[in-house]
């Protein structure tokens, strides 16, 4: 009983020591798991502002301003005695030990409203970010596709819900150029600074005319076969031939571009709550969103609306490399960077 006893006190500063180390080893665990609790719930948001305008309903959103996790952990330690007859203390000592643990974490939102709200939504995406995204990362029929509704006067089709526009010819044969020419690396961007500080992006033809569909698209998009530097521009119209003019939408037209792809079922457009889907959408970029009364069981991300379930398949990629544009170009939106950013605070002591 005494070996037990004293084996039982020399054991205790080391979990004792274990308990106060706690902090430490939560921050992988917490980084990873709020990165991505964080990451669904902005996906959530935005398959929601989409699936809210393919049924002409009012799109709010919400952003994340802090994550405080916080912790406590609180120990104690007790001795007692019992007096008997002999008193013989030694045999009837009392340890007790107790402990709480408690996860209290304090998550802030920040409403996006009024002018914010305007400026995300009506601002329209910069040419020139969107002409990198195009040209050096994703493929230039995805992007130009959802983002530029024309290029030196060649209009773009659309897919709105309801509406069905198509491309100008040129438009699919430019786009096509573009689309064989981004791994090449005789069209470059290169970023310089006006005379306000300001980004100004050009496109560089580093073939210096000599590649055959750079040749096209200098043809089809009216460029000075002289020059071999373009600045990208916003702006209408088929240009002077000394720059790329683009109107780019701004981030409501283009999630209204994806509503209006939703497969929605036929109760809800004979009812009157949603126009038709549009059947002649062009093959790219490829983005489905499925509907149904019943909950998904493999989804990539779902939301619930009205009487029913919407959600895009873990199993097609093509769709979610699209709505991951689609994530990047709302990130892209918010201009509002006054505000203060999301912060995760994680307590080690």
């Amino acid at each position: 009983m005494k070996l037990a006893r004293r084996s039982l006190l020399a054991t205790l500063p080391g979990l004792l020591s274990a308990c106060a180390s706690i902090g430490p080893l939560t921050i992988v665990r917490d980084q990873r798991d709020y990165t991505e609790a964080i990451a669904d719930a902005a996906k959530r948001q935005v398959l929601g502002a989409v699936v809210r305008l393919r049924y002409g309903d009012h799109v709010s959103f919400l952003d994340i301003g802090s994550v405080v996790a916080g912790y406590q952990f609180e120990t104690g330690i007790g001795t007692g005695t019992a007096l008997t007859s002999g008193l013989d203390l030694g045999e009837n000592v009392r340890l007790s030990v107790d402990g709480r643990y408690v996860d209290r974490p304090t998550i802030t939102w920040q409403p996006v409203a009024g002018a914010a709200l305007s400026e995300r939504l009506l601002q329209p995406l910069p040419p020139g970010v969107i002409a990198v995204l195009g040209l050096t990362g994703y493929p230039p029929e995805m992007v130009f596709g959802l983002t530029v509704s024309s290029m030196n006067g060649l209009s773009n089709g659309s897919t709105r819900p309801g509406e069905s526009i198509p491309a100008h010819p040129r438009w699919e044969i430019v786009i096509d150029r573009f689309r064989v020419l981004r791994t090449t690396g005789v069209l470059g961007i290169r970023t310089e600074r006006d005379g306000l500080g300001r980004p100004r992006f050009v496109l560089v033809d580093e073939s210096r005319g000599t590649d055959r569909r750079v040749q096209d698209i200098r043809i089809l998009l009216g460029l000075d076969p002289e020059e071999n530097e373009f600045p990208l521009v916003y702006g209408s119209g088929a240009g002077d031939g000394h720059e790329i003019r683009m109107i780019t939408r701004p981030l409501l037209e283009v999630l209204l571009e994806v509503a209006g792809r939703i497969k929605v079922p036929a109760a809800d457009v004979e009812s009157g709550r949603t126009p038709a889907t549009v059947t002649d959408v062009p093959s790219q970029p490829v983005l489905r969103i499925e509907a149904a009364q019943e909950r998904p069981e493999d989804p990539y991300v779902e939301v619930d609306y009205g009487d029913g379930w919407f959600w895009i398949d873990d199993r097609d990629y093509a769709s979610k490399r699209t709505f991951t544009l689609l994530m990047l170009l709302v990130s892209l939106a918010q201009t509002d960077s006054e505000r203060q950013q999301p912060l995760l605070t994680i307590p080690t002591g």
